[in-house]
């Protein structure tokens, strides 16, 4: 009995259940990438901190090299006029 019924139904009806978990699926699609994307954002904002603070570092040690050079160079040139 339980058989007649599930065939007495037109298809249309099947197609038109299967209407919202369609959109369902890409409403969840979409959510997923944009969580994934706000997830790649933050790990790439973080990459960009990590690496501007060793731009920092590495002019502050590159400018107490050229004042090091600089100061090697100065007392060379004092030390050869006396």
């Amino acid at each position: 009995m339980l058989t007649r019924l599930v065939r007495a139904q037109p298809r249309t009806s099947i197609i038109r259940m299967s209407m919202p978990v369609r959109q369902y699926s890409e409403k969840f699609k979409e959510r997923e990438t944009a969580s994934e994307n706000m997830y790649i954002r933050k790990h790439e904002e973080e990459k960009l901190k990590a690496l501007a603070e060793q731009l920092k570092k590495a002019e502050q040690n590159l400018k107490d090299v050229k004042e090091k050079l600089e100061e090697h160079i100065n007392n060379k040139k004092d030390a050869n006029s006396k």
